[in-house]
């Protein structure tokens, strides 16, 4: 989104600056999502003793 603010106000230093911007934040938030995917897996770990599966509705 950056990126594309900065390609809309026309200016190359604007332009070049969210790209940095863009590039810098993106992994960050990746490894962010990352960190708490792996945080919700330990906790259910430690909880459970294992990873439950998913409960499936029995057919009669």
């Amino acid at each position: 989104m950056c990126a594309v603010l900065g390609y809309a106000a026309g200016t190359p230093a604007l332009s070049r600056a969210a790209h940095i911007t863009s590039v810098v934040f993106g992994p960050m938030g990746g490894a962010l999502v990352l960190s708490g995917v792996v945080r919700g897996f330990r906790a259910r770990i430690a909880s459970h003793g294992a990873i439950d599966t998913l409960a499936v509705a029995e057919s009669r």
